[in-house]
């Protein structure tokens, strides 16, 4: 018998078996009603989207008849569960890139309201410049061990903080652009971008190793400034956009950065208009990528949206067409799923497989943070809480075990939900913060809203046009 499947935004008819004796499919796969004749079918650990005739799957009963499609295919579910995760985690692997992000400062020269680090008390060392000079020695040495054991291997070295574009840093800043180019390697810098232009006679010298420049733009003036201020409370906007528009007109690489919250949006559609009309996509060093505002230490979580609800505004805005300088980086449970629908626009976690809710408990990236204190963590929002650092012995280009998510170690309830596969258990920094039960309620929620928000209308209209995914706009 025939079955619809989905593969990059576009459905399949696939031969399956067909089993005269029915047996049962376990909670692990989520089964719903598609319209009166089929059901929806998701297998999270397969990664499989199908539309299948009633009397193959039984929403009500859950009876199947398709033979060896769904997870577990065999009798050793185990077995069969290690052997999907390994396969994705040599993928990840032979794609994998060697990162060593360096945060030579603690202060910033903001402060935006959502900002994670007001959930615990960063104290900037006594000895910054001592310190300074001790991160790029070991730099030095993670570069140049990334690059012997990696050789096929990008290696990047990344700026981040706090404010990593400050006049103090900015001799730091010089001298990891230098190390980059004795090494051969490229730099990235994450920034808010309020003093980026004192810094863009160093972008020019070292225009070949810049390889991404990252600011943040929230929202048109008026939301921008609401949540991204100065110290004396001023608004930042203006100066970003003045950063932007030199990196642009200098043809250096940019990325506007925007994190959707409750308070921006509705009003992302006029963001994107104003990005448009800034003329910064006529160049092809810029990019636009939408994020989300998150609280992983649940200090206030009030100004939250889900990722369904971004998706939802980004279909509406763009329909079926994505822009080639738009990317998205604010899917976690539902990133896979809409890869297969084709409606991920674009969706930045440098390639990760499925088995990882984040890159920080992937393979993807090999690496760590390296605060100014000289201690070394794993995960962007724990940089400067100690609860999180790597002990001395996890000091390495490889990924840190005690981040990534066995699967011995996954637990039985897991191993029953429908999203197990997408989800992994969730933040392992929100473990610390907030129950079990409350992690799974807000995945599930986030999911279950997908599926009817966005994954259903999206395959109506996949199955009413065929040809219809989603395309780069002109």
């Amino acid at each position: 018998m025939e079955i619809t499947t989905f593969i990059d935004g576009h459905p399949k008819r696939v031969d399956v078996q067909k089993q005269a004796k029915a047996f049962y499919l376990g909670p692990n796969i989520f089964i719903r009603p598609f319209d009166d004749n089929n059901s929806l079918v998701i297998d999270s650990w397969n990664n499989i989207i199908d539309i299948a005739p009633k009397d193959a799957i039984d929403p009500s009963t859950r009876l199947c008849r398709i033979a060896g499609r769904y997870f577990p295919k065999t009798n050793d579910s185990k077995s069969e569960l290690e052997s999907i995760a390994f396969d994705s985690e040599y993928h990840e692997l032979q794609r994998g890139i060697n990162v060593i992000s360096l945060c030579p400062t603690f202060s910033c020269n903001l402060a935006c309201t959502y900002c994670f680090e007001r959930a615990f008390d960063l104290q900037e060392p006594q000895s910054a410049e001592n310190n300074m000079s001790s991160m790029l020695e070991e730099a030095a040495v993670f570069v140049q061990e990334a690059k012997r054991l990696y050789p096929n291997n990008p290696t990047v070295i990344e700026l981040f903080g706090g404010e990593p574009l400050q006049h103090k840093t900015r001799n730091f800043v010089s001298n990891v652009l230098k190390l980059a180019r004795e090494e051969s390697v490229g730099v990235s810098i994450v920034t808010n971008g309020y003093d980026l232009l004192s810094f863009l006679d160093l972008f020019v010298l070292f225009r070949d190793v810049l390889k991404s420049v990252s600011v943040t733009l929230d929202g048109t003036a008026q939301i921008h400034n609401t949540a991204r201020v100065t110290k004396n409370g001023k608004g930042s906007f203006e100066a970003i956009k003045r950063s932007v528009d030199a990196m642009t007109e200098l043809r250096l690489p940019i990325r506007v950065c925007s994190n959707v919250s409750k308070l921006s949006i509705d009003s992302l559609e006029q963001l994107i208009l104003f990005v448009k009309n800034s003329g910064w996509t006529t160049s092809p060093f810029f990019q636009f990528e939408i994020g989300r505002v998150y609280d992983r230490y649940a200090t206030n979580r009030n100004n939250e949206v889900y990722e369904y609800e971004i998706q939802r505004k980004l279909i509406e805005i763009f329909e079926n067409y994505r822009p080639k300088w738009l990317i998205s980086g604010f899917m976690k449970s539902t990133e896979f799923p809409s890869k297969i629908l084709g409606v991920d626009f674009g969706q930045n976690e440098y390639g990760k497989e499925r088995f990882a809710y984040c890159w920080a408990t992937s393979n993807i990236i090999r690496g760590y943070y390296l605060s100014p204190d000289m201690q070394r963590y794993r995960c962007t929002t724990t940089v400067g809480n100690h609860k999180f650092r790597l002990p001395e012995n996890e000091q390495s280009v490889n990924t840190s075990h005690s981040w990534l998510n066995p699967i011995e170690h996954r637990s039985e309830k897991c191993l029953q939900c429908p999203i197990g596969g997408y989800c992994n258990g969730g933040c392992q920094v929100e473990r610390h913060f907030k129950s079990a039960e409350a992690i799974c309620d807000y995945e599930l929620t986030n999911f279950l809203k997908f599926v009817d928000c966005v994954a259903i209308p999206r395959i109506h209209e996949l199955l009413c046009n065929p040809s219809g995914g989603s395309q780069p706009c002109r």
